[in-house]
């Protein structure tokens, strides 16, 4: 559906691109929205300008960009176009993106222009603030089911668990699971992607959001469990 959205030159904006294989779409629409050609043909001045990194009008960044560089391209991303009719402003891995970079980049999203094209690309839509999210758009990319056999089978297991809200399997799974922050942390974004493809099945629509926060909570140092015992119980108590 998003690719015949593209070929028909009606590209949605702002949008949130939920999903893995992500970045190969925010290359997509980019090659979309400027190529001279207006098909990506990857031939024209526009196309190789983009394949190089040094489109004038686009804007490639990361969700662990710098308030003071976010701030200098929202300045640039507002003036008028050089080239193809359009700016282009893509945002990927946007789960890793402050609240404060969130935060500034809400007023862009608040008034947006006729020319721009602005696309975050986020590993689960719990990772953006619900101010953002109620002025996007919102694509989930296809499920692809090799993720599904990437992740171990304790990931797999306790994935139905939380589902199904099997305490007793689950408490089982979590002993070994949580020993290791960083291994805790790697699960936890594992299990958030898998999520977000099955579209958040059962018990999941209570549990992910919470599991956003528990992540960063992870990188202040907390311990495992006392960061996954508060996510469980709060997950029966607070609306997705």
């Amino acid at each position: 559906m998003l690719e015949k959205l593209l070929v028909e030159k009606r590209i949605p904006s702002p949008l949130i691109l939920e999903g893995e294989g992500r970045a190969d779409w925010l290359t997509k629409i980019s090659f979309y929205s400027l190529c001279q050609e207006k098909r990506s043909c990857g031939e024209c001045r526009a196309c190789k300008q983009i394949k190089k990194g040094f489109h004038p009008d686009l804007f490639a960044v990361d969700g662990n960009i710098k308030m003071e560089e976010l701030r200098e391209i929202l300045y640039k991303f507002r003036q008028k176009p050089f080239d193809g009719g359009l700016r282009v402003l893509t945002i990927n891995d946007f789960q890793e993106a402050s609240t404060a970079i969130q935060n500034a980049l809400l007023k862009t999203l608040e008034e947006p222009l006729s020319y721009w094209v602005i696309v975050l690309g986020t590993n689960s839509r719990f990772a953006v603030l619900s101010t953002i999210r109620s002025r996007c758009l919102l694509y989930s990319l296809p499920p692809n089911e090799k993720l599904a056999t990437d992740l171990s089978t304790e990931e797999n297991e306790i994935f139905e668990q939380i589902s199904s809200q099997d305490e007793i399997s689950l408490q089982k799974h979590l002993e070994t699971f949580l020993k290791d922050r960083s291994k805790a942390k790697r699960g936890f974004q594992n299990l958030l992607l898998l999520a977000s493809q099955k579209n958040y099945p059962g018990h999941w629509s209570k549990v992910a959001p919470l599991m956003e926060i528990a992540v960063s909570e992870l990188d202040r140092n907390l311990n495992s469990r006392l960061v996954w015992d508060r996510l469980w119980a709060k997950s029966f108590t607070e609306v997705a």
